[in-house]
């Protein structure tokens, strides 16, 4: 989930190319910021890339670009009116992920009252009812969710308390101090595809009865009268990340049944639910994830490079050839008939996909159990994000970046870190108002 935080500035740098620009890093994020702005300690509002920020935020405090009746820029800030996107992108050769602003930026929007209720760590995306910024998406991304969620409407009462959505992912760099020492650690890739989910749960429809169903049951189970019945069923059930597929047809891609075929002769044990990526090619021959144009990168060293890596279209195919759809799994869970969901580590997703006979996720780091030295941590993870942007699956792609599975205390939960390069390139996609699978599936 998109918020905003109160931060603390933890180091201020100079900027390579300009000289009325520096760089301060909040919660391990570069951001490029006029110079003596800020200074090492000040609490700040850090908007993370990926953001969208409220046209009332914005006029108030001068955010939009000013320009005369020529068109010629005479002031203001440099956010897009029409979108008012937080991005990472480059100024000056320097990277910037995201926007910081003073804490008096919200003066004249909420009560100073709450203003001085603010601590570091509060995340927020409103304030006294004031939306102040939220997840940036597409127009094309909200009309696909509310096609797809239309789509899957039905008027059967059903529900799957087993079949749960995977667990939010949060960043590495906002969250690895807090990494306990002893923990058990893998890293992987991250894939750039559509979620997908398998379940084998139990599935509880409840049904209406017609009058002489009632009026039999109500002589034959001890005078109760009931006007519907609960029929309970262990079915395995397919769902994209936040739906359950009650239909192939329609939706985004026109047709799931690649989908369906990824889980044809899967039998998982009751209650287990799988979690997998899914890329390539759906049954129809098009691209599970849209291809990027090389010529479409502004900045010009970032994009030579990107186009002596790749050539002149980025395509996420991970390995697939034409028409192909792989399946990458990352996880998988139990669950009791009253919902009691436990995540299993990472040793249990490679046995069950051996049994299974399907394809983890690639494995960068093996497991190791944690010394507790965080910034040894953090050095590895950002050679291993942004020193190596080439998708290990597939060389012939960019990585999207790494998964953390964390394994402590017989719990288990996940940290991820996406390279520069993807944010960025990830951010000219959504540019050209396509959809964005991963939050309409």
């Amino acid at each position: 989930m998109y918020q905003a935080v109160i931060a603390k500035v933890e180091q201020v740098q100079s900027h390579c190319n300009a000289d009325k620009l520096e760089i301060v890093i909040v919660q391990s994020s570069s951001i490029v910021v006029g110079l003596g702005n800020y200074k090492v300690g000040d609490l700040v509002i850090y908007f993370p890339e990926q953001g969208q920020l409220s046209d009332a935020y914005c006029l108030q405090n001068d955010l939009y670009p000013r320009v005369d009746d020529t068109g010629t820029r005479i002031g203001g800030g440099f956010i897009d009116s029409k979108s008012r996107r937080v991005r990472a992108q480059k100024f000056r050769g320097e990277k910037s992920e995201g926007l910081v602003m003073p804490i008096s930026s919200l003066v004249g929007l909420i009560d100073d009252s709450q203003i001085n209720t603010l601590v570091y760590g509060t995340s927020f995306t409103e304030l006294s009812g004031v939306v102040i910024c939220n997840k940036y998406e597409t127009q094309a991304t909200r009309r696909a969710r509310e096609s797809n969620l239309n789509r899957l409407k039905t008027k059967v009462k059903t529900s799957i308390p087993q079949f749960h959505e995977h667990q939010d992912t949060n960043q590495f760099r906002h969250k690895y101090p807090n990494i306990p020492k002893g923990s058990i650690i893998t890293i992987t890739e991250k894939y750039e595809g559509t979620s997908h989910r398998l379940a084998h749960a139990e599935v509880i429809t409840r049904k209406s009865l017609t009058l002489a169903q009632s009026l039999i049951r109500f002589f034959t189970s001890g005078w109760k009268y009931q006007t519907t019945i609960e029929e309970k069923v262990y079915n395995h059930v397919i769902g994209t990340r936040h739906t359950i597929l009650k239909t192939s047809t329609g939706g985004f891609y026109g047709n799931d049944s690649f989908r369906e075929l990824a889980a044809a002769d899967v039998t998982l044990h009751k209650g287990e639910t799988l979690y997998s990526e899914l890329v390539g090619y759906t049954t129809t021959g098009a691209f599970i994830q849209p291809t990027l144009a090389t010529n479409k990168i502004k900045d010009k060293e970032l994009r030579k490079q990107i186009k002596d890596l790749f050539g002149d279209n980025v395509t996420f195919k991970y390995g697939s050839v034409e028409g192909q759809c792989r399946e990458f799994v990352y996880h998988f869970t139990m669950s009791n008939e009253d919902g009691k969901l436990i995540h299993m580590p990472w040793d249990y997703t490679v046995q069950r996909c051996a049994e299974l006979g399907k394809v983890p996720v690639k494995v960068l780091v093996d497991s190791f159990v944690f010394d507790g030295n965080h910034e040894n941590l953090k050095k590895l993870v950002e050679d291993l994000t942004e020193n190596n942007i080439v998708s290990a699956e597939d060389p012939s792609h960019l990585s999207e970046g790494i998964i953390l599975h964390i394994q402590v205390n017989g719990t288990v939960y996940f940290l991820k870190s996406k390279n520069f390069v993807y944010k960025v390139l990830s951010d000219i996609i959504k540019e050209q108002d396509v959809v964005d699978t991963e939050e309409i599936s």
